[in-house]
């Protein structure tokens, strides 16, 4: 569905990066993060417009170091919790 509201590849909306741009790519980032964990490693593929947009975003210069912290911080995270289940 949000596919269809994109006005293109590089941002949600506009020619720019906007407030939508601060909140489409977290949601993304957790898509991906929880159907991978399900095995679909490439959830975006049917949606190109939006699996584009997800990558620019990856590659911009203000989102993409966001991103890479939210990678890192989640993969503690999870390591966290691995160690937490092994001391039970």
């Amino acid at each position: 569905l949000l596919d269809r509201f994109m006005e293109s590849e590089d941002f949600a909306y506009g020619d720019g990066l906007t407030l939508a741009d601060c909140a489409v790519p977290p949601v993304l980032f957790f898509v991906h993060y929880t159907l991978s964990f399900f095995g679909d490693h490439d959830p975006l593929r049917h949606h190109p417009k939006l699996d584009a947009y997800w990558m620019n975003m990856n590659r911009h210069s203000v989102c993409g170091p966001i991103l890479d912290d939210m990678d890192t911080a989640f993969r503690a995270f999870q390591a966290g919790r691995a160690t937490q289940g092994e001391q039970r």
